[in-house]
């Protein structure tokens, strides 16, 4: 594993997540949760916790691009897309599984299976993109 590459890689990753989780979450399905406010904390709580939800996704970051790395075979984008897709695969179980404990509906567990899916897909091209040898 190149460290320098693989630095940038992570970094790469976690601000992509941070500005696709705000346009996702924050922007295209505000309304829904909204409609959802007795599910979640208080907004200050969240605002509150907040650092805690960066923690998370640097952590998301650097463990998705350090398995990319384990694999790399210096193929492309064509290697980002697939390593993204099978990460995002095993990230959907979790989302579908909140269908049992959540009450929400099918149709916004379906919208954070395929989120969770698009996510890893787009996050496997930052990462080979970002790793490529120079």
């Amino acid at each position: 594993m190149n460290v320098k590459r693989y630095l940038i890689a992570t970094v790469a990753l976690f601000v992509f997540t941070g500005v696709y989780d705000f346009l996702m979450h924050g922007v295209l399905l505000a309304d829904t949760y909204k409609s959802l406010g007795t599910l979640w904390r208080p907004e200050a709580d969240m605002q509150a916790l907040m650092p805690l939800m960066f923690v998370a996704q640097i952590a998301l970051a650097a463990v998705f691009t350090f398995i990319f790395t384990r694999n790399y075979e210096g193929k492309g984008i064509g290697e980002g897309v697939r390593f993204g897709l099978y990460a995002g695969l095993l990230l959907a179980a979790p989302q579908l599984a909140s269908y049992v404990w959540l009450p929400v509906t099918v149709a916004l567990t379906a919208i954070w299976v395929g989120n969770v899916i698009l996510w890893g897909i787009l996050a496997g091209i930052v990462v080979s993109v970002a790793y490529k040898e120079a």
